[in-house]
């Protein structure tokens, strides 16, 4: 990564109630600053005034412009200034004009700042001794003291000898001048000789920012409130301890630090991998997440927009997304680190230890109370009062015995939610209370009435950690229950099944002479079902699908709707032909069920035959020892029907389960991606919808095996496999 960094002269910040302006002086070191020649210009003005008037002490203007001449020669001789790039000249050979001018040079600068310096130290020394002994002739003491002496000699060796009478008229007026510009100049250089970056950068924002000390501080302030409130508003609220004990300067300035030092890292990104992901896995231990680094990335963002000028944030807008991306990134690696992991475990054991004493002082604080206010108590009486449903739980916790035995094995839980031991018991607790009518819905609703009860009884101990602490260990028995109550039916795969409360759809699917292909070249048939397999269950997963089972090598699959089975069997077909050969050495068989177009077809691949079905008589079941679904009805045997009528290659429905595709509206409206397009699967998604992508034809009424009523069949496949005919199979279908 480039370093975006070069030396530049000074910048500019100016702040106000709506925001702060940067702007960069000087293009970089080494030119000639407007800003030093002014205060050149400034003194250069101050000692040619001196040179035309008469000075305080009586001197004239010549003893002036010999004074200031004397002084340069002297600063000049004093740093060796080499041959021909002298910092201040006469530039006039008449002595009675005093005009100094300036030249500067990059490379003398550093070296006439230091002489400067000598100069201005000696002249000081020169001027105190010379007052020094104008009071000792005037009290008569014209004895000096051998320590004095000493000191004269020393003061000596500093400077290149110079005329004493001239030193002793040296004015407080004149080395107060040179001491200003002196200091200006001292100023100036050290705005050349820090690192300036460029005006779009991070670090040309930030370390702009930061000359102001109220305003980085106001910043610092303003994150930490809007950091706060983003933790405080996240589904499960928490801000750590560490936090909590500062006052709002001293998280301001923690803030503060690590933006600075991730700032200066952001010119070395080596420094920054090996930093970055260190700092995450610390930070760990207080319980922070990698949400809560994307809250903190909002807070200083959010603040900068409100702190800045809009074309200022403008400006340097992009690099701060590229700093925080990269940022992000290594954190998002660093919660992934051995380090961070251990760190995270000993935050678990630490609030497991803390969730622990805090249910143990709610039991202790009960024992004495009536049983509505004690803890099992209080928080069914308020669940009932929000949704009578939970009254008939109450009834059964309404005595002592019941309301103590339900909180003994709310601390069981608390003190050993560690152990994998304590899943199963609440497996054990969920699979009992939905006898008594519970359900995950009103397991989860359940959760503020808990959090209440408690914060009833802790009083002065709650804390936001307190809070986040019970919530973690209500969020753990709520998760175990439910996930008794379930078995398996909501989790997992099992969430993209349909539950049989409403239509849904059904595909079922089996390879175009699968026997005679086993026994023409099993070896080579092994590898090819494999690969079908594969590529079967990326699409189901890729359209949010349900595999109930496999039945040789035929599929059954389950849809919330029409459309999302479309989609599958279209997505089969395509996926079917991206990958050739399918098996090395696979080749099909001569005598095949759809002809047409060569180019809709290839004999390196498996022809598979699709039946779609809208299922409006099915009826879901659910295996609790196998935890899947399964269905079965009258639909169920239609659609095993109508995939047996189909060739290979070929999709067929019902019509009324066309007229069921044709009445969503996402068949229409949804843009159709390019998987779903044709076999090359590359472009933009299309803004047309998915039914400009299929070809179909009505086959007409079909009587197909074990269904009384005659069937109105329809026939699809991808728009580009339109040549691919099935005319001569499906009058063979027809005349039976």
């Amino acid at each position: 990564m480039e370093e975006r960094f070069q030396r530049e002269d000074a910048m500019s910040f100016s702040g106000s109630a709506a925001g702060h302006s940067i702007t960069d002086y000087h293009p970089h070191r080494g030119k000639n600053p407007n800003k030093l020649r002014a205060a050149v210009a400034s003194a250069r003005s101050v000692f040619d005034n001196s040179a035309d008037s008469t000075n305080q002490n009586g001197m004239s203007s010549n003893q002036s412009n010999t004074l200031v001449s004397t002084n340069v020669a002297l600063m000049s001789n004093t740093i060796n200034v080499p041959a021909g790039k002298s910092i201040l000249t006469n530039n006039n050979n008449n002595s009675n004009t005093s005009a100094v001018t300036m030249n500067v040079n990059g490379d003398v600068i550093f070296s006439y700042m230091q002489g400067v310096t000598t100069a201005l130290h000696s002249h000081r020394l020169q001027y105190e001794e010379s007052m020094a002994r104008h009071t000792q002739a005037k009290t008569g003491e014209a004895e000096k003291s051998k320590k004095e002496k000493k000191k004269e000699k020393e003061s000596a060796a500093l400077v290149v000898p110079a005329t004493p009478n001239l030193l002793e008229t040296l004015l407080p007026d004149q080395l107060r001048i040179m001491s200003s510009l002196h200091e200006e100049l001292s100023a100036i250089m050290e705005d050349i000789i820090k690192p300036r970056y460029e005006k779009d950068t991070v670090q040309n924002c930030w370390v702009t920012l930061k000359r102001n000390d109220a305003a980085v501080l106001k910043f610092g302030l303003r994150m930490a409130e809007l950091l706060e409130q983003e933790m405080l508003h996240d589904p499960e609220p928490f801000y750590p301890d560490m936090l909590i004990s500062m006052t709002p300067e001293k998280q301001a300035r923690l803030f503060l630090k690590f933006i600075d030092e991730a700032v200066s890292m952001y010119k070395a990104p080596y420094e920054m991998i090996e930093k970055i992901p260190h700092i995450c896995a610390q930070h760990r231990y207080h319980g922070i997440e990698l949400r809560h680094f994307y809250y903190f990335r909002n807070a200083v963002i959010q603040t900068l927009k409100e702190m800045l000028f809009e074309e200022d944030y403008a400006l340097c807008e992009a690099d701060w997304s590229r700093f925080w991306a990269l940022t992000i990134d290594l954190m998002n690696h660093g919660v992934t680190t051995e380090e961070s992991s251990e760190k995270r475990q000993q935050f678990l054991q630490k609030s497991a230890l803390h969730t622990k004493h805090m249910m143990e002082l709610i039991a202790r604080r009960q024992e004495n109370l009536p049983l509505p206010r004690q803890f099992i108590g209080s928080m069914f009486i308020s669940a009932a009062a929000a949704n009578p449903a939970y009254k008939a739980f109450f009834t059964v916790f309404e005595t002592q015995r019941a309301s103590d035995r339900l909180l003994q094995a709310i601390l069981k839980v608390a003190e050993n939610s560690s152990d994998e031991s304590m899943l199963v018991y609440l497996r054990e607790i969920g699979a009992r209370h939905r006898g008594y009518g519970a359900t995950p819905d009103l397991m989860r609703e359940f959760a503020p009435h808990f959090v209440e009860a408690a914060k009833k009884l802790m009083e002065k101990e709650w804390t936001v950690t307190t809070n986040y602490l019970l919530s973690q260990l209500y969020k753990f028995l709520s998760e175990g229950m439910i996930d008794g109550m379930d078995s398996g039916r909501t989790t997992g795969e099992n969430k993209s099944a349909p539950d049989g409360s409403e239509p849904f759809c059904l595909v079922f699917t089996d390879i175009e002479s699968s026997t005679n292909l086993w026994q023409h070249n099993p070896i080579v048939m092994k590898e090819a079902v494999e690969r079908h397999h594969r590529m079967i269950r990326t699409v189901i997963a890729d359209n949010g699908g349900y595999e109930v089972k496999t039945v040789g090598d035929s599929f059954i699959i389950a849809a919330k709707d029409v459309f999302v089975g479309m989609k599958i069997a279209v997505g089969i077909q395509l996926e079917l032909m991206r990958h050739l050969p399918i098996a090395p050495g696979f080749e099909m068989l001569e005598e095949v069920q759809g002809g047409g177009d060569p180019n809709a077809w290839s004999n390196q691949t498996l022809r598979v035959r699709i039946g779609i079905e809208h299922c409006t008589q099915a009826t879901a079941t659910y295996d609790t020892i196998h935890r899947r679904y399964d269905y079965y009805g009258p639909s169920v045997n239609q659609c095993a029907r109508i995939e047996a009528a189909a060739a290979g290659g070929q999709i067929l429905m019902s019509r009324d389960t066309f007229k069921a595709l044709k009445a969503i509206p996402a068949f229409h409206d949804e843009p159709c991606p390019a998987h779903l397009r044709d076999v090359a699967g590359k472009g933009p998604v299309d803004k047309k919808g998915f039914d400009h992508f299929v070809a179909t034809y009505d086959v007409g009424k079909v009587k197909l095996k074990g269904i009384k009523k005659e069937v109105r069949l329809s026939s699809f496949v991808p728009l580009c496999f339109a040549g691919r005919d099935f005319s001569d199979y499906m009058e063979k279908v027809l005349a039976k």
